[in-house]
């Protein structure tokens, strides 16, 4: 499969929508001090990221009728530990399955994003499917670009790539966004 423009799926948000991932990201800031060299603020804006990809992955799966578990709306230590999951869906066939959300800052055009971005994930750590949004604050969007299942991503050997948070290099399965699956074929994957 390939993705391009036409296949990424572009979700405003309102104040409200706004205001829910906001209000996440300063309690999760507040408690989460993963990041030891950033302030509280510089913590919210990344939580933010976050928080607003999760939002737009939710319309979606709920415009798509998908059900869904998502761990902050069932969460009881009011953000003080770290997120279990970000969502759990079960399929026709009564399977459960993990989406972990990866949601990055919308820098260039779409186009060169989905040429030249990655889908990341952590081995060891990959859940079955990894959704990638990426956040475009100028025009008030989430810009859900594509996803990757779990086999995908381990079919591709680790690279060693500096992170933003740590001298030495990180190991991460990595895809290329034009490689992934486009999002209206994660509503079939998941209904299948």
């Amino acid at each position: 499969m390939s993705i391009n423009e036409e296949d990424v799926v572009i979700i405003g948000w309102d104040e409200e929508i706004y205001k829910r991932a906001n209000d996440r990201a300063k309690k999760k800031a507040e408690w989460m001090n993963t990041w030891k060299y950033r302030t509280e603020e510089q913590r919210r804006l990344d939580f933010l990221d976050g928080q607003l990809g999760e939002e737009g992955l939710k319309k979606f799966l709920d415009e798509g009728g998908v059900k869904y578990s998502y761990y902050d709306d069932i969460r009881t230590d009011d953000f003080k530990e770290k997120d279990k999951f970000d969502f759990i869906v079960k399929k026709i066939n009564g399977k459960e399955m993990e989406i972990s959300v990866k949601s990055s800052k919308l820098k260039k055009s779409i186009f060169n994003t989905i040429q030249e971005n990655n889908i990341l994930a952590y081995p060891g750590q990959i859940k079955e499917i990894t959704v990638q949004p990426f956040i475009d604050y100028l025009n008030k969007r989430i810009v859900l670009m594509g996803w990757a299942s779990k086999e995908q991503l381990e079919s591709v050997s680790p690279e060693a790539l500096h992170g933003a948070f740590s001298d030495k290099p990180v190991l991460y399965h990595k895809i290329v966004i034009k490689n992934c699956n486009p999002m209206d074929k994660l509503i079939d994957f998941i209904k299948e």
